[in-house]
């Protein structure tokens, strides 16, 4: 438990640190307020996954604690003042949901200039959904928020959602979302 934040099976927290994740599986696993499988908070450094398999994973809040931030269902960053570079290279990500933004993967920096880069490469996002009941959701696979700076190579998107379930309306980027990002 990071402040409130629980992350599904890896949590990091602070700090200059080097994570990389390799031919891993992660199904089934849940958080609150950001990142099902994976929530990083104010961590900087380098974030490296490689031929890794996201499934079913989720991310939900508890209204009290949070008002109703629910992002990233397999990998949240938020509020991070850190410098970090992220890759995901090579991986699948399919059928994972946030109860805000981003159905899988959820990048948001503290700070109006951009010290988080990612690169997503070679990689295929499919099934996420971000579903928000009293607002719309953005970002059905990724969501970027406050001058996150990625690029986007070789990847495919195939029926990621973004909607208020409880109507018929919609949210924005069903694939990638961007809330003052750089794409």
């Amino acid at each position: 438990v990071m402040g409130g934040y629980t992350a599904g099976a890896i949590g990091g927290i602070g700090g200059n640190k080097t994570l990389t994740v390799s031919n891993c599986y992660f199904s089934g696993n849940h958080g609150n307020l950001y990142g099902g499988a994976i929530s990083l908070y104010q961590f900087g450094g380098t974030v490296k996954i490689t031929d890794s398999y996201f499934a079913d994973n989720s991310v939900s809040h508890s209204v009290a604690a949070s008002g109703n931030t629910a992002d990233g269902g397999d990998i949240g960053v938020c509020h991070n003042g850190q410098i970090m570079n992220m890759v995901i290279n090579g991986g699948t990500v399919e059928d994972n949901i946030a109860m805000d933004d981003a159905g899988a993967l959820f990048v948001e920096s503290a700070h109006l200039d951009p010290k988080i880069t990612v690169e997503v490469k070679n990689s295929t996002f499919a099934g996420n959904a971000a579903q928000r009941y009293d607002n719309l959701g953005t970002g059905g696979a990724v969501q970027l928020s406050l001058n996150v700076h990625a690029e986007f190579i070789n990847n495919t998107f195939t029926g990621n959602i973004c909607e208020n379930p409880g109507t018929s309306q919609k949210g924005s980027g069903a694939a990638v979302g961007s809330h003052y990002g750089r794409i």
